[in-house]
């Protein structure tokens, strides 16, 4: 009867035909993954960048904000994407938006001292979107898939990835 196992180069008797699953196979498989996440991760990051860049119409949405905590808009950064809360839909980016005109520049968050006393240390703030979900129509704009009818003077609550905000819409303007 033959003997199915072999010495290995230290001593030990292995097995012909099984191999035991090592460390250094486990690391392999731990890059492999991290190389897909990292693809996937610059192709969602592409493909948000080249929804503002492609030939839709862009419009701006200058909005302010009462009465807030200044450690919540502190947790707004520029480019965060902005959802309408109620419909759950994309509405744009906060504002840092570039370009070769530097009357489109726009700022992100600009912090104001508020106008009540209705909280001590709460302040205010005037900001910008950059929205290409929307359909300008009668001095407003019809957000894409929600419906939702957005006009200066009217109010929309709406969330990012840290925070939820209730906006005050300002102003409406296509971006040239």
């Amino acid at each position: 009867m033959e003997d199915s196992t072999k010495k290995s180069p230290t001593g030990q008797r292995m097995k012909q035909g099984k191999r035991r699953w090592s460390v250094i196979d486990t690391v392999i498989l731990l890059l492999v993954l991290l190389a897909i996440g990292g693809a996937v991760l610059r192709v969602v990051d592409i493909s948000r960048k080249d929804r503002l860049n492609r030939d839709e119409t862009m419009y701006v949405i200058s909005f302010t904000v009462d009465d807030t905590h200044p450690d919540v808009l502190a947790e707004i950064r520029g480019t965060d994407a902005v959802y309408l809360y109620e419909e759950e839909a994309f509405l744009g980016y906060v504002g840092m938006y570039r370009s070769e005109n530097a009357d489109d520049n726009l700022p992100a968050l600009t912090i104001i001292p508020s106008k009540s006393d209705a909280a001590e240390g709460h302040v205010g703030a005037e900001g910008h979107l950059v929205c290409t979900t929307g359909t300008a129509l009668n001095g407003g704009l019809l957000i894409g898939k929600s419906g939702r009818y957005l006009i200066p003077g009217s109010e929309v609550t709406v969330r990012t990835d840290r925070v939820l905000l209730t906006l005050r819409v300002t102003e409406i303007r296509q971006l040239s």
